[in-house]
């Protein structure tokens, strides 16, 4: 298998690992990207590679693309940006940054506030006496509360196996 079939594949499984937690594709191969070269690579840069790596298939490569999957980059520091608008900027991987953890700990929050939700819900239906729909609550504010228990021991139990 030559080399860019394997580079290729490479940005595909990262990409797939983005899309798998609601992301573009994208990201994932931008990433790959900056993973592989030893410089800060400009957006255009990145543009032209993608395009290059994938000019057999339509998929979205262009700078506004790649300028928009940046700047969710950027958002969850998996990227350090460097220059200025006058000479343009220059984008390299963030080393220190765990993307997945720190999606984790979005995703808590959001459970967090479904959970709060729930239980305000519950409370309601208690007055009205909705027997069902309190049971249905108390499953899915349990549900939550679980989910939230066990995404934060698994990221405890990740932290503690790098110390």
């Amino acid at each position: 298998m030559e080399t860019e079939t394997i580079r290729e594949k490479f940005l595909k499984i990262l990409g797939n690992s983005y899309k798998k937690f609601g992301f573009p594709a994208i990201l994932g191969w931008i990433e790959a990207l900056l993973c592989l070269e030893k410089k800060e690579l400009m957006q255009g840069e990145i543009s032209i590679q993608l395009t290059n790596i994938f000019k057999d298939q339509n998929v979205a490569t262009s700078i506004s693309s790649v300028n928009r999957a940046l700047k969710i980059m950027e958002f969850y520091k998996i990227v350090v940006k460097k220059g200025n608008p006058k000479i343009g900027y220059s984008y390299k991987i963030n080393m220190d940054s765990n993307f997945i953890i720190k999606f984790f700990y979005n995703l808590i929050e959001m459970t967090k506030n479904v959970t709060k939700n729930l239980t305000d819900l519950k409370e309601l239906a208690i007055k009205k006496d909705d027997q069902p729909l309190i049971v249905a609550l108390n499953l899915q504010t349990d549900y939550m509360t679980n989910m939230c228990d066990i995404i934060t021991k698994g990221i405890r139990l990740s932290q503690n196996d790098k110390l």
